[in-house]
C-alpha cells in the first residue's frame, strides 16, 4: 500500500499520484534513526544539505536544491514556528521524539503555502492519540550524553489524548576550533533541552472533531563568542492549534484552525540580548471531491510581531493569502494545479502558481513536468535592522521572485521505488549582502539547477537506498 501523504496539494492523496517531489520519512525511520539529531535524519533520508556549527544544539541550517536557509517554509502541524527577525528554522530545538512523520515537499511551493516557499516545504507531524500506546526510551552516548522520553495515548469515550514528554542532555564539545581567530574559546558547549506534546481530540458527531495540539521545546546552548565569556541560548519553540474539522457532505471537507507559533530566543555572556518571534494564524480549508477530481480552496492569515532590545523601526507585518487547487486523474494522465494570491502589509499583493502534468506509461512507471513560481518576502533584519558597526539594513529591499521547472521520471510499486528529476530554478531580486558589507541588496539574478536520482529496493526484511544530486547555484 501507498502511504497517504498531504504536503503536496494540502489535502490527502496516495504519494504513487503525486507529481511534486516529495520524500516521507516515517515513524518507523524515525524509531529506528537512534541518536541521530532532526537535521542528521533529513540529511540521510530527505535528500537535503545541512549546515551546522558545531556539536549538539548549534545552530543547524536545512538547504533545499541549491536555495538559502531562509527559502525553507517549516510547519509544524501545518503551523509557522520560524523567526521572522532572521527568516530561518531552528531545526537543531525540535526533537525526535516527538514527531510522528515528516513530508518534504522538494521544489517551489508559495502557490500553496505563501512567502518563503521556494527551495521546497518541510512540514513535521506530532505525535498524536491516533491509536492507544505506551512507549519508554533511554540512551547513554558519548560527550556526556543522557536523553529519556515517554509517551502515553488513550482513548475514553468521543475523547483521545496523548502526552509525549523527553529530555536530552550533553556535556558537548567546542562549538569552535582554533581557526576561529575571535570567537575560539577551548571549553565544552554544552546543550539541554526539555519538550512536551500534547494533543486532545474530541469526536463532536459522526465527521465532526475538535482537536487541540501544543508543542514547547526548550533548548539552552552554550556557544563560543571569545575566550573568557560563558555565552549561552535559552531558546523556546512552541507551536498551539485549534482545529475544527467538519465532513459538511460526502465530498465536502472543511477546517477551521487558530494558531500560534513562537520562538523566543534570549542570549547571555559577551553580546546579550532578546528576540521574540510570535505568529498568530488562522487557516480556511475546504476539499470537495467534484469533476473528476479533488478541489481544495481556502484562506490563511498571519501576523508576524517581533519583540527585542534591538530597535527594530518595525515590528509587526500581516499576511492575507486565497489558494485554490486541483489534483485529477483522467485514465493514465494526472493533472496538478494550483493557484495563490498574498497581500503582504509591506509590499502589496503577490500572485504565484504551480502546474503540472504527468502521464502514466506503465502500470508502475509515470513522467511528468511542472512549471511554478514562487516568492519570499526579506525578514526583519534585512529590512530593519539598525545601524551597528557598520552595517544595518535596507528598507527599501523587493521581495525576492523564483521560476521553477521540472522534469521528472518514476517508478513505484513492487520491490523497486526510485525515480530521476531534472530541475532549474531563476531567483531575481535575490537577497545578498552588499560588496561593501554595510547592508543588503536585491542581486539581479541567480540560477539554480541540478538533477537528483534516487533509488529504493526491498527484499524481506532488508531495504537498501541511494540517492545522488548534482547541482550548480550561482
Amino acid at each position: 500500500l501507498q502511504p497517504v501523504v498531504v504536503t503536496a496539494t494540502r489535502a490527502p492523496q496516495p504519494i504513487d499520484t503525486v507529481l511534486a517531489d516529495l520524500r516521507v520519512i516515517d515513524a518507523d525511520a524515525i524509531a529506528n534513526a537512534g541518536p541521530m539529531t532532526l537535521t542528521e535524519l533529513l540529511q540521510i533520508r530527505g535528500g537535503v544539505e545541512i549546515s551546522a556549527t558545531g556539536g549538539p544544539g548549534q545552530v543547524s541550517s536545512i538547504f533545499l536544491r541549491g536555495s538559502n536557509a531562509s527559502h525553507v517554509v517549516l510547519l509544524i502541524d501545518g503551523v509557522r514556528v520560524n523567526s521572522a527577525t532572521a527568516g530561518t528554522n531552528a531545526f537543531e530545538n525540535l526533537p525526535l521524539a516527538q514527531i510522528e512523520r515528516i513530508e518534504i515537499l522538494r521544489g517551489v511551493g508559495s502557490s500553496l503555502y505563501g512567502a518563503d516557499a521556494i527551495g521546497g516545504v518541510i512540514q513535521v507531524f506530532t505525535k498524536n492519540a491516533a491509536a492507544p500506546r505506551t512507549e519508554a526510551s533511554a540512551g547513554l552516548g558519548q560527550w556526556e550524553t543522557h536523553e529519556a522520553s515517554l509517551g502515553l495515548a488513550r482513548k475514553f469515550g468521543a475523547t483521545r489524548w496523548s502526552l509525549q514528554a523527553g529530555w536530552r542532555e550533553s556535556q558537548g564539545f567546542s562549538a569552535t576550533n582554533d581557526k576561529a581567530t575571535f570567537s575560539y574559546d577551548p571549553d565544552a558547549d554544552g546543550y539541554r533541552n526539555t519538550n512536551l506534546g500534547l494533543s486532545v481530540e474530541h469526536e463532536l458527531a459522526e465527521g465532526h472533531s475538535l482537536a487541540l495540539r501544543t508543542l514547547a521545546s526548550r533548548g539552552r546552548t552554550q556557544f563560543d563568542a571569545g575566550p573568557g565569556s560563558d555565552d549561552v541560548n535559552r531558546q523556546r519553540l512552541t507551536s498551539t492549534a485549534l482545529e475544527s474539522r467538519n465532513r459538511l457532505s460526502a465530498d465536502w471537507r472543511s477546517l477551521v484552525r487558530l494558531a500560534r507559533g513562537a520562538d523566543h530566543i534570549r542570549t547571555d555572556g559577551a553580546f546579550p540580548g532578546f528576540v521574540d518571534t510570535d505568529q498568530d494564524q488562522a487557516t480556511w480549508q475546504n476539499d470537495v471531491v467534484a469533476l473528476g477530481g479533488q478541489w481544495t480552496a481556502g484562506l490563511d492569515w498571519r501576523r508576524e510581531k517581533v519583540a527585542s532590545d534591538t530597535a527594530y523601526t518595525q515590528t509587526t507585518r500581516r499576511f492575507l493569502g486565497a489558494f485554490a487547487g486541483v489534483s485529477a486523474r483522467f485514465g493514465d494522465q494526472l493533472i496538478e494545479a494550483s493557484a495563490r494570491h498574498d497581500d503582504d502589509s509591506q509590499f502589496g499583493g503577490h500572485a504565484t502558481g504551480k502546474f503540472a502534468y504527468g502521464y502514466r506509461f506503465a502500470p508502475q512507471w509515470r513522467a511528468s513536468a511542472s512549471l511554478g513560481t514562487a516568492f519570499k518576502a526579506p525578514s526583519f533584519n534585512d529590512l530593519y535592522y539598525p545601524s551597528a558597526f557598520g552595517f544595518s539594513g535596507n528598507p527599501d529591499l523587493k521581495p525576492e521572485r523564483a521560476r521553477s521547472a521540472e522534469l521528472a521520471l518514476r517508478h513505484d510499486g513492487g520491490a523497486l521505488q526510485g525515480g530521476l528529476v531534472l530541475f532549474r530554478s531563476s531567483v531575481r531580486d535575490l537577497i545578498a549582502v552588499d560588496p561593501s558589507f554595510t547592508t543588503v541588496i536585491n542581486v539581479n539574478r541567480a540560477r539554480l539547477r541540478g538533477a537528483t536520482l534516487d533509488a529504493a529496493i526491498s527484499e524481506g526484511i532488508w531495504t537498501a537506498r541511494g540517492e545522488f544530486t548534482h547541482q550548480q547555484a550561482e
